[in-house]
Formats: C-alpha cells, structure tokens, sequence
C-alpha cells in the first residue's frame, strides 16, 4: 500500500450553498500541477514519500481552496479521514458512484437514536398514540428536510420515500398515462433502471424513442432569449388541450462518462414542445430526470430547475441507509398519475366483497402523496437520513462539488501525462475532461480503457482483478448504462451482436472481442476522496499498466526431442506428494501413491456441495474448509474425513461436532444409504459447469453440515459424468485390477481425449519446484512484507527439489517422475487462495499482491505447471528421479506481458 501523509496547509472553504461558479474558475489552474514525478519503483520509500508530499502541496495551493475543506494546521478533510473512516484505512476506494461510505459520527448518532427512542408503525398513528403520531410527525419533518435540501418548494412539489431510485422510476412507469399516441423518449445515456420504461409503454402501443446524445446537446443549447418567454409560460403549466400525455427522460449526470447535462435548457425545451419528434405533435410533455448520481457531489435546485419527476438514491448521498430513495413529483403532475396497485395505506376506504376503492388524498389534495406509498414505509431507514444530511450540510454542496471536482481533474492529468516507452498514451477516456470544462459540465467520475504499447486495449477484467488484489476498489464493465458503454465505446450494432454470439453478458469478464473493449474502468470520487487514493491509484497505474522500456527480443527455445537427463549441478528429485481427496479441503502427505485415470487416485474425487444453490464450496468463498481432513486407507478402502480447527477459539464459527469423523468406503460397487425420498444422483456445479455426481447420503451431510454450519452435503465423481481438462491427448493405456475395483468400470479401454480429471478445476496434476517457492519468499521479504509462505499454501499435487533456478518448470515440455512421464499442458494462474494460510485458515493480502508484481501475463499470475499423465497405471514415490524435456512448445509459457519489461 502507497505510504500516505497529511499535509498541513492553510486555506478556507466555500460558502454552504455558495457559488458554484467559484470552483469551476479554480479547476481551470490545477493542471499545471499534473505532471507525475518520479514513480514509487524508481526510489526508496523515504523519499517517494517526500514526493508524494510535495506532489499534495503543489496540488493543494493550485486549487484555490477548491480541494479539502480548508483548514488550518491540518486539511479538514485529513481530520476527516483520520476520524470518521476508519474502514477505509488501507483501502482505496474509488467506486462512490456505485456507493459512497459512511460516517462514523453519522452512525453512531442514529444508533443512539434508536437505542433512546421508541419508534412504531406511522400506520398505528391516532390521536390517542402518541409514540406513532411522534414517529409519522418526524417522517414529514424529515420529508420537509429532504424538500427544502434539493429547493423545493413544498407548493410545487411533493416527495414520496420508495425503495431506491429504480423502485421511483417503476413507480413512474406503471403509473404513467400511457395511450398510443403516447412518446417515451429517453436520452441515450440513461440507466438501464430508466430503460425499463419502455416495457410500460410499449404495452400501450406507446411510441417508444431513443435520443441520442448529440441531439440532446442541442437541446441544451436550443434555448435563447427570444424563446425563453414561451418557455416560462409553458413550464407553468401543459398543455391543456393535448390529447395524449408524453415522457421525457434523461440523467442529470450520467453514470458511465460523469457528464453533466444543462438542466433547464433539457426540460424547458422540452415541455414547450421544441422536442424534434416524429410523433404526435398534439401531447403533453413531461420531464423525469434522474439525479441518483448527480445530487451525490453537486447541488440540485429545484427552484431554477422545474422537471415533472425527480428520482433519488439516498445511499449515493452519504453511504447509509441503503435500500432507500425518493420520487420527487411535481404536484401538478400527481393528477395524471394512475396507479394500478394499491397496497396498505394507499386508500381511503375499501371494500373486501366488491371491488371498490377509494385513494387517499381523494377528499383532500395535501394528502394526495399517500396513495402513492404501498404498504409501512422503512420508518427506522427514513428517520435515520437527518445524521446523513447533517454530515453533508456541515461540508456545503458547493465545497463538495469543488473538492471532488478538482480531485478529478487531477487524475485526468496525471493519467494523461503518463505514457509508454513510445510515447504512446496508456489510456484513453471518456467524457467532458477538458482543460476548460467545469463542474456543471461534467461529473467527478474518470471512465477509461487502458492501452498497451502497441494501442491495443487492456482488458478491463485484467484491471479489476489487480486492482483487487491491492485493495482499490473500482468498478468495470458497462455500469448498467449500456447506452453511454456503446456511444463512448465507438461500438456499433454488429459489434453488440458480435459480443454476444462470443457469450458476452452483463458482468461477465469477456473484456475485450474481435479486438475492441466490452466494457470500461470507472473511477469516481465522493466528499471523502482524497489527494493520496488518486496518488495510490496513479502509483498503481505506472507499475501495472504503464511500459517504461521496449521487449525483450524472445530468445529461441532448443527442440530437446529426448527424455534422457540433462547435466544439471545437482539432482532433480520429487520431494513431496499430496492428494487432495475432497476439493478445497485439507491435503494428505504421502510417500507412494498410484495414478489413477484422473490423476492421482482419489485425488479431487469428492466435493462438499452446497444444498441451496447445489455448487461446489470452495476454499475462497468458505476458509472453514481447510480444517476438513480427508484420508484414504488404500489398503482397506476407506475414506476417513475428520474436522480439527487449529483450536477452540480461533473461529467464532466453530460448534461441537460428534462424531469427531466418519468413514466412508471408497468401492464404487457399494451403494450410499439412503431414505425414501432421496436419491443417489445429484446435479451440482463446479467451475460453472453442470454435471451430475453421486450424493454420498444423509448422515455424511449432517456431519458435514454440523461442521461447517451451513446445509451441505458430499458428492463423489460419477463416472458417467467425468469432466474433462484442457490438457493435451494422451496415449492409449488400461487401469489395472485395483483401480477398476476401486474406481469402478469405464466403458473403453482407451484414454479420454483429452484427459479426464474429477473435481479439480483444470488438470491432473500441479507441479511446483522448492526453488520457485525460495524465491517467492525471498521477494516478500524485499518487499518488507513481515511473513512467508508455506509450499502447502500452493496446493501443488507434486512439488520438486534440486532445480538449478526457480521457474525453471516453465520452460518443461515433458517429465518423467520414476517410471511415469507427464505432458506439462500450460502454467497455473492463482488467485486468491495462496492467501490463505491452509494451517490457521487466515487471509493476508500480501502473497498475492508480490506475485502479482513480477509473475503477471495480462490478467493471469502464474506459479507452477498443470500436468497430464500419458498412462493410468504406475506409481509415484518420494525421492524419484526428475528428468525433464524442454521443449519448443514450453517456451510459450514463458512470454511475460510487455506491460511487466520495466
């Protein structure tokens, strides 16, 4: 993690609702202190440290105040930082327009307001209740803050509390009086949240309409002095004689790229009826906008701006709660409004035998807002907003626009000065980034492709898991916009249809097809970003993705075509076999073992599924795995599994389990034991892929289950069902007597194509050298990291020693181990698993982190060598000879990314 410190300087803040013209003028001088200096690998710590300090008062004193809140011996937002968020200490978090976080005041002042108040049901409210009266009377005192927040007059408009910003614009949509002489028009670059609309208006032959954003720019540059009286009397009011009411709608900020759009030039224009459709020119025009990701980081005045509908997200604003939005609604569009739902609270009377209804606010207009609220609102959630605005208020809308504001124009700057060893840009972005673009233009996001030297783009996967790894955390892919993704992506409709015949998806990691991105990297800012996560994420860049010198010119591997030794210093000899019966368990150490058809015998037969969703359960998702203990008894065939967590406090998990283990035979002509209702056959899923296996019955799941407190159970390989690896064709070969018996039957006497393997994710074996695994830890220590990591950690199946120099094995084509040779079918890609400790079952970031900085071939970091045995007989045995053959086919294996020849 990048060393970070406080700077202290002295400045002063905007106004509280001030003007916003002021940090647009300051974000027009910050570029000139954009230029990267020397990056973190170019230096000692001591002095990157000093740079990135003189880096943040450059910075600090060419923003005008813009950036941190002012202050006076220390930044306010550095005080800030230090005391109310604790959970983003060695965290970069750059993804606030998926969520930002939460204060600490912020939450214990609700939480204190829970425990010393009593709050019930607003529904329960009478005159004679006075807790619930209280309750519904803090409710509008809450939904008056809310109004009065954004400027909007309570004679204008309403407010109504909804399950987030996509419940409002489903609220909207099903409400809306749509006929077919109905338009919904939708700007390119709305939500997908806001494209679900049009499946309400296509349902009433409504004429559906894309807008695309070039003429939605001249909608915002449409509107003049000479037109602006007609507009004024038309905002008013709509048209009264209009046969059919239309819909407008467009983000106030869009979502993908930040930019921002003129508000009044949008919905004045709009409804007086200068929208360029093809429609019925004889509507009424209304105007929703969504302002979820807008009112995060910029002020939003209702009382100069006068769109039908408002959509909020109040979580975007300040972290906590989730699962809350609002529809702020114009009251003169209530009116038009037909709800098809009516829920609890929504009516003011009704009848069970005949369908008869009568809506509140019928008799009484001020009441009108309520049919609008299904069912008991999340009083607890709405009550708790006061603590998330009173944090924001005490920073003023205005000095959060500006501070965010300027912390994205630094990181346009420094992004766009870093560049390849042929001068090349390492990104491209998207967006109004401009030197002279202003807060009002454009939003604090940077969405962005990373390039390779040659200007072929990066995947935004290869992005996001590195970024991962080192605790930054941003989002990729299209951002639910797939309007903005296309439109910024160049990407035309053959493109589209041509990433999905590849499977493309919504969140997938298909990142990049016939050579163009899918997708893109989004980092956005809010009020608690600060100079040093831009300078973490900047550091990250230069090291991952920034080429500082050309390739290295590959050298010609030898075409080596014999198994025959090679003259080494010293002996290459297997030092140690493991087994892994059950996957993602415990291994098992041993000194012989037979090969199987599908590896080592026995090794990944079994796999403990997870009832409810019947996939595989992984060390990743559940660490608790590690202390499940498989051994198998060849001689008596038997399967003992044993559960010994490291001791009775380690794991707050942990519960009694009696029996401490169980067995299991391992024949396969020995049926399980089941109840009537239970069969031997279960589907389940591992690696994405369905396949059946054979459940090994009720009592094994229970103890399984007991273990590891969740429902569960083991399935065993069916050999009807065997998955296959990506490994190369083997030769012909037959099982022996006791394989057959143990493994059961297979149906020809010859070897699959390709090889088969059981539970494992990719191949028979994995092989790692002792040397490789010296040099890991010899690079953890460089790299000041205080631990080292044990060879198990690695989940080799064999592990060598007496190499002559760590990953060596990458350049191995072929190996004998004693009498068996092996096809060596490609590299290991980790993942996070080497950073689980498989002895105490604790996480560290680290070891991930370190291989990541020098074993990484674009999105995969590689250790180790996947194995296909040529026969499925023979047996291993600690202390065999190695001999190996490297061979031209191996050297591909070797070619590091470009990115990495520093």
């Amino acid at each position: 993690m990048l060393e970070v410190r406080a700077t202290s300087v002295e400045g002063g803040s905007q106004q509280d609702r001030g003007d916003e013209e002021a940090p647009n003028q300051q974000l027009r001088s910050i570029s000139a202190a954009m230029t990267p200096r020397a990056t973190a690998d170019q230096m000692p710590d001591d002095d990157n440290a000093a740079t990135i300090d003189m880096d943040k008062t450059t910075f600090v004193t060419e923003s005008n105040g813009a950036y941190g809140y002012g202050g006076h011996a220390t930044l306010r937002i550095d005080e800030m930082r230090r005391n109310e968020f604790p959970q983003l200490q060695q965290r970069v978090h750059l993804d606030h327009a998926g969520a930002t976080t939460y204060a600490q005041t912020q939450l214990d002042a609700v939480f204190q307001e829970l425990q010393r108040g009593l709050f019930t049901n607003p529904h329960s409210a009478t005159h004679r209740s006075n807790v619930a009266s209280t309750t519904t009377a803090q409710i509008e005192h809450v939904r008056r803050h809310v109004l009065a927040f954004f400027s909007a007059s309570e004679e204008e408009y309403t407010l109504i509390f909804t399950a987030g910003a996509t419940a409002a614009l489903k609220l909207v949509g099903e409400s809306f009086p749509w006929t077919p002489d109905s338009t919904f028009a939708y700007s390119m670059d709305s939500h997908t949240s806001v494209l679900g609309i049009r499946e309400y208006a296509a349902a009433q032959a409504s004429t559906i309409q894309c807008v695309g954003l070039k003429a939605l720019e001249q909608l915002e540059r449409g509107t003049a002095n000479s037109q602006q009286r007609s507009v004024d009397a038309a905002c008013s009011q709509p048209q009264s004689d209009a046969a059919s009411t239309s819909l407008f709608a467009f983000p106030a900020e869009c979502n993908f790229s930040g930019t921002r759009h003129n508000f009044n030039a949008i919905v004045d224009q709009v409804r007086a009826g200068r929208w360029k459709s093809s429609t019925n020119k004889n509507t009424r025009w209304m105007v929703l906008v969504d302002a979820a990701k807008y009112a995060a980081t910029h002020r939003l005045d209702l009382s100069t701006h006068h769109p039908d509908f408002v959509v909020l997200s109040f979580y975007k604003l300040f972290g906590y709660p989730t699962g809350l939005g609002a529809l702020v609604m114009r009251k003169s569009a209530m009116s038009h409004l037909k709800k098809p739902y009516h829920g609890g609270g929504t009516v003011q009377s009704i009848s069970a035998e005949r369908n008869y209804f009568v809506p509140r606010g019928t008799a009484d207009e001020s009441d009108m807002s309520s049919r609008f609220a299904d069912g008991t609102q999340s009083f607890l959630s709405i009550l708790a907003l006061r603590h998330g605005f009173e944090q924001i208020e005490k920073l003023g809308m205005a000095s959060i626009s500006a501070h965010t504001a300027a912390l994205r124009t630094l990181l346009v700057g420094k992004l766009t000065a870093l560049k390849h060893w042929n001068a090349r840009p390492i990104c491209k972005i998207y967006g109004n980034h401009s030197s002279n673009s202003t807060a009002d233009e454009q939003g604090p996001i940077v969405a962005c492709n990373f390039l390779r030297p040659d200007g072929s783009y990066v995947g935004y996967s290869e992005v996001h898991k590195l970024a991962d790894i080192h605790d930054i955390l941003l989002r990729t892919g299209c951002f639910c916009n797939p309007g903005a993704c296309q439109h910024y992506l160049g990407l035309q409709d053959s493109d589209l249809m041509s990433n999905i015949a590849a499977g493309h998806v919504c969140g997938d990691d298909i990142d990049v097809v016939n050579g163009l991105p899918t997708g893109a990297v989004r980092l956005s800012f809010g009020y608690m970003t600060t100079f040093e996560d831009i300078a973490a994420f900047v550091e990250f860049v230069s090291n991952y993705f920034t080429c500082k010198t050309p390739p290295a010119s590959p050298t010609p591997s030898s075409m080596s075509v014999s198994l025959a030794p090679e003259p080494v210093s010293k002996r290459r000899y297997l030092c140690k076999i493991t087994l892994f019966p059950i996957k993602s368990c415990s291994g098992m150490g041993v000194d012989a073992w037979p090969i199987g058809s599908r590896g080592l015998l026995f090794d990944r037969e079994f796999a403990i599924v997870d009832v409810s969703t019947g996939k595989a359960l992984t060390l990743k998702a559940l660490p608790e795995l590690c202390f499940i203990v498989p051994v198998v008894d060849l001689e008596r065939e038997i399967l003992t599994i044993s559960y010994r967590p490291p001791d009775e406090n380690s794991m707050s998990w942990q519960s009694a389990v009696s029996p401490s283990s169980l067995t299991i035979s391992l024949r396969a002509d020995v049926p399980t034991i089941q109840h009537n209702n239970e069969r031997d056959s279960r589907s389940m899923c591992v690696c994405d892929s369905k396949f059946k296996g054979r459940d090994e019955g009720s009592d094994v799941s229970q103890w399984l289950s007991s273990c590891l407190g969740r429902p569960c159970t083991l399935v065993r390989v069916a050999n009807d069902h065997v998955r296959t690896s990506r490994s190369k064709p083997t030769i012909n070969a037959n099982a022996t007597a006791t394989n057959q018996r143990l493994e059961g039957p297979t149906t020809t006497s010859q070897v699959p194509h390709p090889p088969s393997i059981g539970f494992a994710n990719q191949a028979q074996y994995l092989l790692i050298s002792r040397q490789s695994v010296a040099h890991f830890n010899a690079k953890l220590a460089a790299s000041n990291v205080s631990m080292s990591i044990n060879e198990d950690a690695f989940r080799a199946n064999l592990i060598v020693d007496g190499c002559t120099e760590s990953f060596e094995e990458d350049q191995w084509h072929r190996v004998r181990l004693g009498d068996s040779v092996f096809d060596v079918s490609g590299p290991c890609s980790r993942c996070t698993i080497i950073n689980l400790d498989p002895h105490t079952g604790q996480f560290q970031r680290q070891p991930l982190q370190v291989l990541s900085s020098y074993r990484r071939q674009r999105s995969s970091i590689f250790f180790g060598q996947y194995l296909a045995s040529t026969s499925e007989t023979g047996w291993l045995h600690v202390g065999d000879d190695v001999e190996v053959d490297a061979g031209a086919a191996a050297s591909q294996t070797r070619v590091l990314d470009p990115l990495q020849k520093r």
